[in-house]
């Protein structure tokens, strides 16, 4: 897409939108009638009896024929006084560190009790029985020119990079390039994976698909390790699992998109409080409080990278890019049920096409989520929800050609 003229550009972002919509479009149609006999909340999952019911305020108090399949407003609260706990799964430069550090100011969640916070492990490091399993997604482009700022001009990433050849003196987006093409030239062998290759930084080479499908050697540890905390840092394997990272998403009782911060924390309160925080409502609100930390680094823009670096960028990030399809589209859904329930819009005009507008998506990376949603329907019968079931389905009856 990088290569493609401003019109093939225009048509890219407008048949991603339009797939996106008519997936998320899908899963919310799904929700509202819910013909597959199990109580839903968009992706939060409420656990009740099955009964078919539509979601309409009476049957959402009453339920069906008698059987009580009420869905509770305060479900992350409810839960949480049954000894339920959230456990946040942390990819490094998705929002994470202003997630938490918000839920613990304003929203007065604190660490010790209720979050989980075990900075930056694998997902499979994290799985808990009665755990309220959330997570923060980023667009790829932006997620990996994220990483190479950490590593470049922090004090955390100077002390990493240190006697390393992280490429340090140039200018912001020739140096970026070069760390770029570092991983972007990666071999077969694999004694050139891991923490030497990465600079002991980051290998941005589909991290957020790498921290929902790895495990630190050893296993799961209840007590917070530095040791499992940076192993997904690095690729111990060329390329992860596509299915595996879905299904794992799937497992999130809440998914947030970093490029629609507002919005995920809008889903994330209700969902969690009952109530909408007096901000999310249309229009945009231009100083909405929340937490952001930006590590010290300078200001920094994809628009600016070099068209051949940001083709590389996509070739290091196609699973990536599937995923985030996937996790995008979920979140829209909880999006607008939240907005029928409140009857409150927050998702304001222009907010969804300036992430469409950042987005790539190519032939091989549509191929790749095609072929992981074929696995997943074929291998994996009954992982999913319905709904997200029918979602891929549309998917796959969906064409998204690769731009020129």
């Amino acid at each position: 897409m990088v290569s493609a003229s401003r019109g093939d550009h225009t048509r890219m972002t407008y048949l991603v939108s339009m797939m996106v919509g008519a997936m998320t479009a899908l899963t919310v149609g799904r929700m509202s009638w819910n013909v597959g006999n199990r109580c839903e909340t968009a992706q939060f999952q409420v656990y009740k009896e099955p009964c078919p019911m539509p979601r309409d305020d009476e049957t959402r108090e009453h339920g069906v024929q008698g059987v009580n399949c009420k869905v509770e407003k305060h479900t992350f609260a409810k839960r949480m006084e049954e000894g339920g706990k959230l456990i946040f799964t942390h990819i490094p430069k998705c929002a994470g560190t202003s997630f938490v550090s918000e839920l613990k100011g304003k929203h007065h969640l604190y660490l010790k009790n209720e979050i989980a916070w075990k900075m930056e492990q694998c997902f499979l490091d994290l799985q808990e029985s009665k755990g309220i399993h959330l997570i923060f997604l980023r667009s790829p482009r932006k997620h990996l020119l994220s990483q190479f700022m950490e590593c470049k001009y922090t004090e955390w990433g100077h002390t990493k990079t240190k006697n390393t050849d992280f490429p340090q003196q140039g200018e912001l987006y020739d140096d970026f390039q070069t760390w770029i093409d570092h991983f972007h030239n990666l071999n077969e062998d694999k004694k050139t994976w891991g923490k030497e290759f990465a600079y002991n930084c980051y290998n941005p080479r589909n991290m957020q698909s790498r921290y929902l499908t790895c495990q630190a050697p050893g296993g799961p540890n209840p007590e917070w390790q530095y040791t499992k905390a940076v192993y997904p840092h690095f690729a111990h394997e060329k390329e992860p699992s596509l299915t595996e990272a879905i299904l794992n998403l799937d497992k999130h009782e809440w998914i947030g998109v970093a490029d629609l911060y507002h919005e995920s924390l809008c889903v994330f309160v209700y969902r969690h409080k009952g109530t909408l925080p007096s901000n999310c409502k249309c229009p945009f609100p231009q100083n909405a409080g929340h937490t952001h930390n930006t590590h010290s680094v300078p200001e920094h823009h994809v628009g600016t990278v070099p068209s051949d670096t940001l083709r590389k960028v996509d070739e290091l990030s196609l699973l990536d890019q599937g995923l985030f399809i996937h996790g995008l589209a979920l979140l829209l859904a909880d999006i607008y049920e939240v907005q029928k329930e409140t009857r409150t819009r927050f998702l304001c005009a222009g907010r969804l096409e300036g992430v469409y507008d950042q987005l790539s998506f190519q032939k091989d990376a549509a191929a790749k989520l095609k072929a992981a949603y074929k696995d997943i329907l074929q291998n994996h019968p009954g992982s999913l929800k319905p709904s997200q079931e029918l979602q891929i389905q549309m998917f796959l009856m969906t064409s998204v050609p690769a731009a020129s």
